[in-house]
């Protein structure tokens, strides 16, 4: 969550619950944990409720972007280049198909 709001800050709830592929309640219930925390805001803009990283919530985000960065390093150990852009190219397409999966039903409208 603090990734998403960092990427793409001004975003809502239901927003960061289809970027992360998580139930709306459940990242509700994490984004109240984080605003208790001082971590997350929230600002009116044009009559929608947008969420912010507050400025502690920015500090522990970039503390621990190395470590993340540092464990996809290892997890990525020993994939060539072309293979890792597949990766990255399988992920952005699975990625694509969360509505979907939200849905309930495959490609062609069969449930699955």
């Amino acid at each position: 969550i603090l990734s998403a709001l960092s990427n793409h800050p001004g975003m809502q709830a239901i927003e960061i619950a289809e970027l992360v592929a998580l139930d709306k309640p459940v990242v509700s219930r994490r984004l109240r944990r984080l605003a208790g925390r001082g971590l997350v805001g929230s600002e009116l803009e044009d009559s929608r409720r947008g969420l912010y990283l507050t400025r502690a919530g920015a500090e522990v985000h970039d503390a621990v972007l190395p470590v993340a960065l540092e464990r996809e390093q290892r997890m990525l150990a020993g994939f060539s280049a072309e293979e890792r852009a597949q990766l990255r190219d399988f992920l952005h397409r699975m990625h694509a198909n969360i509505p979907l999966m939200n849905a309930g039903s495959a490609p062609g409208g069969d449930q699955p």
